[in-house]
Order: C-alpha cells, then sequence, then structure tokens
C-alpha cells in the first residue's frame, strides 16, 4: 500500500505547479463523498478521537493534559486515516480532472 504525505507524492499531481495541484484536489476532493466507504472513514476517524480520550481519561485520571495529548494522538490516527482513504478515492477523479485540462488544452 503506498501512502500518500502530500499533493506532490500522489504521482498524477507530482509533476504540476503548485496552483495546479491545488486546484485538481479541490475539484476531485469534493466527488470523493459520493463513496460510502468515505463516510465509514469518517467515522472510524472520529471513533478514534474517542477512543484516544477514554485511553486518557484511563491512564491520566483527572490530568488534563494526558487527556488532551491522548485525544490528540487518537484524532491524528482517525485522520491520517482518512486522509489516506480519501487520496485512494479522489486518485481516479484526479485522473478524470488531469485528462479534462489536457484536452481543452490541445
Amino acid at each position: 500500500m503506498r501512502l500518500y504525505w502530500s499533493l506532490s507524492s500522489i504521482p498524477e499531481l507530482a509533476s504540476l505547479p503548485k496552483a495546479e495541484r491545488k486546484r485538481l484536489w479541490e475539484a476531485s476532493y469534493r466527488k470523493i463523498f459520493r463513496h460510502w466507504q468515505i463516510w465509514i472513514a469518517l467515522v472510524v476517524s472520529g471513533l478514534c478521537c474517542a477512543v484516544g480520550g477514554q485511553v486518557g481519561k484511563f491512564i491520566a485520571g483527572d490530568s488534563a493534559i494526558v487527556f488532551i495529548v491522548c485525544v490528540m494522538i487518537g484524532g491524528g490516527t482517525g485522520g491520517f486515516i482518512f486522509s489516506q482513504v480519501a487520496t485512494t478515492f479522489a486518485i481516479p477523479y484526479i485522473r478524470e480532472e488531469v485528462s479534462r485540462s489536457s484536452s481543452t488544452e490541445a
């Protein structure tokens, strides 16, 4: 499985200027919410945050700092999972947008 750390790590966008990468990503990102898997990934992301909070409450008791750190770790983990799923679903739309852009330029 390939990990996508930024827009420039997506092969379809890697050779494009930053403004064009952003434009293509935004056009493609909106379309991914048509898939039920994206909504499941959002729920999993929220659950990761909630689990982090519960772990923090269990470990720290009344310490707010430890609780917040655990929530941040859970949220970061969930956000990372969501971003990988979102990018995987966005790539076909990115390809479509790239081919559409190149056909209108020719």
